[in-house]
């Protein structure tokens, strides 16, 4: 997961075999969206506000997938490798 400057979004990753976004949020979700090219996440990661990217191109345009989480893992401890 790489940490990304939002006040909403915590990380971001990237499966290319899958064409999966995994989106982890500050308030502790983690979601997945299926069938995002890889282009849409190169400029998702390259866009001067990831948060508004999200909410303008992935958020309406992909389905979304609620990822259950142990209570004890959070997505600051994902992105920074811990479980």
């Amino acid at each position: 997961m790489k940490p990304v400057k939002s006040s909403f979004l915590a990380s971001i990753d990237y499966d290319e075999e899958t064409s999966t976004l995994i989106v982890a949020f500050r308030s502790g979700a983690l979601y997945t969206y299926d069938g995002v090219p890889p282009e849409e996440y190169h400029k998702l990661m390259g866009a001067e506000s990831v948060g508004r990217y999200f909410q303008g191109y992935i958020k309406p345009i992909y389905p979304a997938t609620l990822v259950p989480l142990p209570a004890t893992s959070r997505p600051t401890e994902l992105a920074a490798g811990g479980r």
